[in-house]
């Protein structure tokens, strides 16, 4: 398994590559360390959202960018809270999948722009 990259979107709205590691264990670690516990991954424009799946009960503080993402998908149905890692989609073999800064900036920016 090659090494592979998400982005995280931070509670202050920026944003910064992140590596997942080479194996499924060092992906999961890094993703629980990323979003500061268990993760929650929510499919959603040809990429992963990986939230933290207590975010709200634990009192996290609202994600803008994460949120803006989400109403895009699913219109003004929900917020979402603490820092999100985003990934590629998953492949045919139910891996995940790297993406780069680049494609999440832009498709945060075309989606603040629509909403």
């Amino acid at each position: 398994m090659s090494e592979k990259t998400g982005v995280i979107i931070k509670t202050d709205g920026t944003m910064a590559e992140v590596s997942l590691g080479g194996s499924v264990e060092a992906e999961l670690d890094a993703l629980q360390t990323a979003v500061g516990g268990y993760v929650q991954a929510v499919d959603m424009h040809g990429v992963t959202m990986w939230l933290n799946e207590e975010g709200k009960l634990t009192g996290l503080p609202v994600n803008d960018t994460a949120t803006v993402m989400w109403v895009g998908q699913y219109g003004p149905s929900d917020i979402i809270v603490g820092d999100v890692v985003i990934t590629g989609p998953t492949d045919e073999d139910g891996d995940t999948t790297s993406v780069d800064l680049a494609t999440v900036e832009g498709m945060a920016a075309v989606l603040a722009s629509v909403s």
